[in-house]
């Protein structure tokens, strides 16, 4: 999650809510700053970060095979955006492991997702979801939002372990990003 605090108060602030073992990246003035936390019964392997990113090899007891998350903050700045971009297709050509990449990428993939303010460049949001089809991004895990405080972004939490995935009636939630995909018409009809 982006954090905007520095490493000492986010460390505090996750070892308060119960997780001993984490990595901090450092806030740049009010924006960014990255933190992943994690319990001890699980593996955690950095591979690289940046101000953009936290990459890493994940081992659970419980899991066989391990398995890559990376955390994304995209960068709110324009002048930035091919920067964040290029940095997730270079992080897709080491991908040897299931990978899950969640996170605020900052864009929208589609227009009509935004409600009030500046209209979004189509060029912005195009770019966004030809990365995003380079990479072809693979769901492995259920995450759901955690209460914040100080920044303006939830925290995400991710639980891979199934028997605690929530199993209540959930809201449906459609992503436009699906009407890309040839094989949505079968789905909907076998669902």
């Amino acid at each position: 999650m982006e954090t905007k605090l520095d490493k000492n108060r986010m460390e505090k602030v996750r070892r308060r809510c119960g997780f001993m073992n984490g990595i901090e990246v450092e806030v740049e003035g009010s924006r960014g700053g990255l933190c992943l936390a994690w319990k001890k019964e699980i593996s955690v392997n950095l591979r690289s970060f940046s101000k953009w990113h936290i990459d890493a090899l994940i081992k659970e007891d419980n899991v066989k095979e391990e398995w890559r998350y990376t955390g994304l903050y995209g960068s709110p700045y324009l002048k930035d955006k091919n920067t964040v971009w290029n940095l997730l297709r270079r992080l897709d050509q080491e991908a040897n492991y299931p990978w899950l990449v969640e996170g605020d990428f900052n864009e929208i993939l589609f227009s009509f997702e935004k409600s009030g303010g500046v209209q979004r460049d189509n060029k912005r949001m195009k770019a966004f979801r030809e990365t995003l089809e380079d990479c072809q991004l693979v769901d492995i895990g259920y995450s759901s939002h955690l209460p914040y405080s100080s920044s303006d972004h939830c925290p995400i939490l991710l639980d891979t372990n199934k028997s605690n995935a929530f199993t209540g009636s959930r809201k449906f939630h459609f992503e436009a990003l699906w009407t890309m995909e040839e094989s949505l018409e079968e789905v909907i009809r076998e669902s």
